[in-house]
């Protein structure tokens, strides 16, 4: 445990330290100027950690994201985005869940930094695309039989977490890419919310953080590829010097 523990400090620059801190930091103080509501706030900070702890290819972040989307739901419940609601209960959470294993069982080896996978070919980028396509058309009228505020934005932001959530399962640096999307148009939901409710301007801000985030994601987990790909041709070169000649 120590080890793990020592591991994780010693790959965190300060810098990310710091970028964090001034987040969570950003995040509740205007809280406490929006009068925020506990569990928005709460949520927040709890999204922050997950996409930094996701962003440096730790495991555990999929544990915070559990309980980060759990916020999530109770936050949207009351604000009538019920697209929101449906795409946590139903994918955020399971998506955590399974990815929790999954990582855990790719993990680069023995370290707690999961594997990156080396490509994901255009064939299943196409038959991904499409089924989330079909997907996201039932999701529609769901949507719209709920009564679902804001049904358009709710159903496009849905479809990109789809997405997202696919190649995070998949472990692909592309998860981030849609992440940033989907902060994009979260930022235009909840700035539609705060035109009736300021008090949700915090939620707005954070999804702005997340975007930084997440772009930090994505080249973090370019340059994590590029090490264990090195890594394995390192070890594979190795082993065939190691191998013994008839």
């Amino acid at each position: 445990m120590i080890k793990k523990i020592t591991e994780i400090v010693k790959c965190v620059k300060w810098w990310e330290i710091l970028y964090l801190f001034v987040s969570i930091i950003v995040v509740l103080v205007m809280g406490i100027i929006f009068h925020s509501g506990v569990i928005s706030v709460f949520f927040s900070i709890l999204n922050l950690i997950t996409i930094f702890a996701l962003g440096k290819g730790w495991f555990w972040g999929n544990i915070v994201g559990v309980l980060a989307s759990s916020l999530y739901i109770v936050m949207c419940i009351f604000q009538h985005l019920y697209g929101e609601v449906i795409m946590s209960m139903l994918f955020a959470i399971p998506t955590y869940i399974l990815c929790l294993f999954t990582w855990l069982k790719n993990l680069h080896k023995s370290s707690t930094v999961v594997h990156i996978n080396k490509k994901i070919s255009l064939k299943e980028w196409v038959l991904a695309c499409c089924g989330i396509a079909v997907l996201s058309f039932g999701v529609y009228f769901l949507l719209k039989a709920f009564g679902t505020a804001f049904l358009l934005v709710s159903t496009i932001s849905t479809s990109i977490c789809f997405l997202a959530r696919y190649m995070q399962v998949r472990r692909s640096e592309f998860n981030f890419l849609c992440y940033i999307f989907a902060n994009l148009i979260g930022i235009v939901l909840w700035a539609c919310v705060a035109t009736t409710d300021f008090s949700f301007i915090t939620t707005v801000i954070t999804y702005m953080i997340q975007a930084i985030m997440n772009i930090f994601g994505f080249t973090n987990w370019i340059i994590i590829k590029r090490k264990q790909q090195q890594d394995d041709n390192f070890e594979i070169i190795k082993n065939c010097c190691l191998k013994p000649v008839d």
